[in-house]
């Protein structure tokens, strides 16, 4: 069975990573022997070349030792030839070795080939013969901000989605980022991320009130947007507001499901006025009104 081929060159920490990968993928891979290269400026400035030509995947183990490396060539390397490949926090011991490292985590060289080939896809790594697809929308800073991932109190929040996402403990909110986008769509980020949230807006369609257009559609629940997210389509992120039976002009409340629009650009919030987590059922009933015309899901994060 023939090996993948990767067109990027493969940069990792030392010879027992180079193996292992050369036993996977059909790759150009480079061992900067550890803390070594922090000194080896003809290294360095071969690394620079092939991030201008070629590009350049950094691929070291999820320790700390490992991250410090990672950054000094992040910092040394031309930022739009390098991509970065993660593989999860895997407590264990290399076969080779007496004893586990400092952190008691595999390396790179310790990874099964199929965890291997997830990080370099997941990474943006070009697999040849493999079409790129275009993603859209990037996720961005204001995103993390506004789905609690940065910002005042977000620690714990990222460390479980870094954890879910199987990703290192070590990963900043930078490089969660661009994971991030590389993982998932703007769409798909908010579809994962937006349940849990406490958001507010404006009810543009209240309780009794009719469609503009569909004149024969009575909205049942009150139905708005939030304020300052906005959807794939440009405007402000629709929600159903639950949790009040009389038209409402504001809201503030939790949202507790995303109902994901198969046939269309943009999805629906559901949000609890009253902190109720209303199941399925009966979610789907309240909104089934005009989501009738749709081809969809509820998704809970």
């Amino acid at each position: 069975m023939s090996k993948p081929k990767i067109k990027e060159v493969i940069v990792v920490e030392g010879r027992y990573d180079k193996n292992t990968l050369s036993q996977v993928v059909d790759a150009a891979i480079v061992d900067v022997g550890g803390f070594g290269v922090f000194n080896d400026a003809e290294k360095l400035s071969l690394l620079r070349r092939l991030a201008d030509t070629r590009g350049v995947v950094i691929f070291t183990d999820p320790d700390g030792a490992g991250f410090v490396i990672r950054n000094h060539l992040k910092g040394a390397l031309p930022k739009g030839g390098v991509k970065h490949a993660y593989v999860p926090d895997v407590y264990g011991k290399e076969k080779r070795k007496r004893k586990g490292g400092k952190e008691g985590k595999l390396g790179v060289e310790g990874m099964k080939p199929d965890v291997l080939l997830d990080a370099l896809r997941r990474a943006g790594a070009t697999f040849e013969g493999e079409e790129t697809q275009d993603r859209g929308e990037p996720i961005t800073k204001a995103d993390m901000l506004d789905a609690g991932l940065i910002g005042d109190g977000s620690s714990a929040k990222r460390a479980e989605l870094v954890k879910e996402l199987n990703l290192p403990e070590h990963l900043a909110p930078n490089a969660l980022l661009e994971v991030l986008n590389l993982l998932w769509t703007r769409r798909e980020f908010w579809q994962r991320c937006a349940v849990g949230l406490t958001v507010s807006g404006r009810i543009d369609r209240p309780v009794g009130s009719r469609h503009p257009r569909h004149t024969e559609m009575i909205y049942p629940v009150n139905y708005g947007y939030v304020k300052g997210i906005f959807a794939p389509d440009g405007a402000e992120q629709d929600v159903y507001v639950l949790g009040a039976d009389e038209p409402l002009e504001t809201f503030t409340g939790t949202v507790i499901a995303v109902y994901r629009r198969i046939d269309d650009v943009e999805d629906k919030w559901i949000v609890s006025l009253d902190g109720r987590d209303y199941p399925d059922e009966e979610i789907l009933d309240k909104i089934r009104f005009q989501e009738q015309y749709f081809h969809g899901e509820l998704l809970r994060g």
